[in-house]
């Protein structure tokens, strides 16, 4: 189960990164309740983060992007963290974040903040 939800965190943040910089529109990943979710702000560059980004489902884009975190699997991470236009991660303030780091269950998810590449480390 870790390693399916691991995947889909690491695809959600490429997902986010394309949406980000293709629309030059930031992206921002919220995390309430066992939910993650991908945002844009109400008018691209101003206003809250509050339009939901559609899945990237090409046959049906019109359901919310979401990750749930399943049922047995504890997640901890900082949140929100802000995907500007050029693709890099930020917190709230739109400060460089210089490390992300997740915890799923025992393992920790590294995402590097340029790249948003995800990595595994025990």
């Amino acid at each position: 189960m870790e390693r399916f939800f691991t995947d889909e965190i690491s695809q959600m943040i490429l997902y986010a990164r394309k949406v980000a910089m293709t629309t030059e529109c930031d992206v921002e990943i919220s995390y309430t309740q066992k939910v993650i979710t991908l945002l844009q702000k109400q008018h691209c560059q101003e206003g809250n983060f509050t339009q939901s980004l559609p899945g990237n489902n090409l046959l049906d884009n019109t359901k919310q992007f979401t990750v749930a975190v399943p049922k047995g699997i504890n997640f901890i991470g900082q949140f929100p963290i802000v995907i500007n236009k050029h693709g890099v991660l930020q917190d709230k303030n739109n400060v460089k974040l210089a490390k992300i780091s997740w915890q799923i269950n025992h393992k920790v998810i590294n995402v590097d903040p340029v790249s948003g590449f995800a990595y595994e480390s025990k």
